[in-house]
C-alpha cells in the first residue's frame, strides 16, 4: 500500500513552528483555538500511551496537522496512528517540516518493514527570492512528480518556448539515466527485499528513481555542507551504488547542469 501524506508538522511543544529556509526563519501560527484542540487532544493520547516505565510514547509525541473537522476542531495524525497500517507492506512518503520525526516508525512495523521517503525539512533554492512557495507547492513533491522541473527550479532555469528543444534532449539525457539505474537496481544482489519487491511496480519504481535523482541533486546543490534538514531521507537505505557518493548516479546529474549551461555549486 502507498500513502502519501503532506502537511505542516507540529514538533509537540508549542503551537508555533520555526523552519529555517535559506537563512530565513519563518514562523507559521495555529490559530489558538485550533492550537489549543492540538494541544488536547495531544495530552489526552500520552494520558493513553504510557510506557510501564512512565515515560510518554515517542509515538505520539510529534504529529502532523491535517486540517479542520467538522467540529470546529484540527484534525492531527500522530506517528503511532500509522503503526497499525504496517501489518501490511507500507510504502509511505511523508511530505513535511516535521517528516524526519517519522523515523520512528522503522522498527515499529507491526508486520514487514515499511519503506519510507522523508522529505528534507527545508526547500532548496539557487535564487529563493523568486521563489513563491505557496505557489509552486512543496520541492519534495515536484522532484517526485517532475523531476526536470523540478531541478531547473533547483538552479533557477526558467523553462521558455525558446529553449524547448534544449529542454527536451535534456528529459532524454534524464530517461536514460533511469534507465542505467533501473537496471543496477534490478540486477542489484544486496538491495533491501523492502525495495526489492516495490520494483515490480512501474509507478512505484519511478518514484524510487526519481529520489535517488532528488537526493543526489541535493548532496551536488550543498556539496556536503549542509545539516540533514536539507536532505530527504530513504529508510531502508538503498543500495551504494545508486546513493549519493555513486559514480554512476553523478555523471548524469552533471551532464544535465551542462547541458542547460547551469552551475549546480
Amino acid at each position: 500500500m502507498l500513502l502519501y501524506l503532506s502537511a505542516v508538522g507540529n514538533y509537540g511543544h508549542s503551537s508555533t513552528s520555526q523552519v529555517e529556509t535559506n537563512g530565513t526563519i519563518k514562523k507559521s501560527s495555529l490559530p489558538s483555538a485550533s492550537a489549543k484542540s492540538c494541544h488536547e487532544q495531544r495530552n489526552s493520547f500520552h494520558e493513553n500511551h504510557i510506557t510501564t516505565k512512565g515515560h510518554s510514547n515517542q509515538y505520539y509525541e510529534n504529529y502532523l496537522l491535517l486540517g479542520p473537522s467538522r467540529n470546529g476542531n484540527t484534525n492531527i495524525l500522530f506517528h503511532g496512528d500509522l503503526i497499525p497500517f504496517t501489518r501490511r507492506p507500507l510504502f509511505l512518503i511523508i511530505d513535511s517540516d516535521n517528516s524526519h520525526a517519522f523515523k520512528v516508525l522503522h522498527g515499529a512495523e507491526r508486520g514487514e518493514p515499511a519503506a519510507l521517503f522523508l522529505s528534507p525539512l527545508s526547500p532548496s533554492f539557487k535564487n529563493s527570492s523568486a521563489i513563491d512557495s505557496v505557489r509552486h507547492g512543496s520541492q519534495f513533491t515536484f522532484f517526485l512528480s517532475a523531476p526536470l522541473l523540478a531541478f531547473c527550479q533547483l538552479v533557477d532555469y526558467n523553462v521558455t518556448e525558446d529553449n524547448m528543444n534544449m529542454y527536451n534532449r535534456t528529459e532524454s539525457i534524464l530517461s536514460t539515466a533511469f534507465s542505467k539505474w533501473e537496471q543496477i537496481l534490478y540486477t542489484s544482489t544486496d538491495l533491501d527485499l523492502v525495495w526489492a519487491q516495490l520494483l515490480s511496480d512501474p509507478f512505484l519504481r519511478r518514484l524510487i528513481l526519481r529520489f535517488i535523482f532528488c537526493h543526489f541533486v541535493l548532496t551536488l546543490f550543498y556539496n556536503g555542507e549542509k545539516g540533514d534538514q536539507y536532505f530527504p531521507i530513504c529508510i531502508p537505505e538503498l543500495r551504494s551504488s545508486v546513493s549519493a557518493n555513486s559514480k554512476v548516479v553523478q555523471p548524469a546529474t552533471i551532464q544535465l547542469a551542462d547541458h542547460l549551461k547551469v552551475k549546480l555549486l
